[in-house]
């Protein structure tokens, strides 16, 4: 067990997405093989979607972290973590941010797309257009509500715990801000993909999806530390896009350019210091060199 531990004390991060990975495809790479078209024979066991077998799934970050931290002793830094994800003093203008940018951004492009249209039927990946919902009706809306606040709530918590207070702030330590959400990003959308291919298949619009999520992963980097490393607000962000992604749906090309825009305006007009705060710094420095000073002792 000795040996275990000195290792996931050198390759810390590698086994937090080493963890999350294996819990959260667990139950999605499955249904994602079967939309893909290969046959898995009847002892295969498909967990679907709306399964609460998925909530475990969705707390694949938070759980990698916690044992992670569990393993390696580290109860102070796991407290800070709680301390400050579970905190709701937050500035009312950060919560005006995570309930309005989820409607805005997908309004927007969509209404960017409008005049568009046909320039879009011209080309291949029209198919992955998700048209406006005029169906979506109140009483529809009301039916669905129970189901996306089920997971919208647990996910924002259990995602972000891993992904924004343990993962990002470690890759923070040495890269910037827009480095360290680029490269949340790339692995959080990796990450989603079993959930990509059960729902759309292997298409244009995944790469889309995929390309997207690295932009958002630095503004959700950028809100982090806004937010001074609090997961409420992440709640209501998650849960507007839950819902506006249903009735408004999502435009190839033109929202991962709207993303690309919102990141760029981060990285030059509000250039942000590494990590949360300086206590958030100096705790994980500290852990850091512990780490290292069991390893030469060993």
């Amino acid at each position: 067990m000795a040996k275990v531990i000195k290792l996931i004390h050198k390759f810390q991060l590698f086994f937090f997405f080493l963890f999350t990975f294996i819990i959260a495809w667990f139950f999605q790479l499955p249904g994602a093989i079967q939309s893909l078209g290969f046959g898995l024979g009847e002892n295969m066991r498909i967990t679907p979607p709306e399964s609460a077998l998925n909530l475990i799934a969705l707390w694949a970050p938070g759980i990698s972290s916690i044992l992670i931290l569990l393993l390696l002793q580290e109860i102070d830094e796991l407290k800070m973590i709680f301390r400050r994800g579970f905190s709701f003093r937050v500035g009312w203008q950060w919560w005006a941010v995570a309930f309005i940018t989820p409607v805005v951004i997908p309004v927007l492009a969509y209404l960017v797309y409008l005049p568009l249209i046909p320039i879009y039927e011209a080309v291949p990946f029209a198919h992955t257009i998700d048209p406006i919902n005029l169906n979506f009706t109140p009483r529809l809306f009301l039916r669905g509500l129970p189901v996306i606040v089920l997971f919208a709530i647990p996910g924002a918590i259990g995602e972000e715990l891993g992904w924004r207070s343990y993962f990002q702030a470690h890759l923070e330590e040495k890269w910037s801000l827009v480095v360290a959400g680029s490269i949340t990003g790339a692995i959080w959308g990796l990450w989603h993909l079993p959930v990509w291919l059960i729902h759309g298949g292997f298409a244009l619009d995944t790469l889309f999806l995929f390309l997207a999520t690295v932009k958002i992963g630095v503004f959700y980097a950028w809100f982090f530390q806004k937010v001074d490393g609090s997961l409420m607000p992440f709640i209501p962000l998650y849960l507007m896009t839950e819902i506006t992604g249903r009735v408004v749906g999502h435009v190839p090309f033109i929202e991962p350019a709207i993303w690309v825009i919102i990141v760029l305006a981060i990285h030059f007009l509000d250039h942000q210091e590494p990590l949360v705060d300086e206590e958030a710094r100096e705790k994980i420095r500290a852990r850091v060199e512990r780490g290292r000073e069991r390893i030469r002792s060993d």
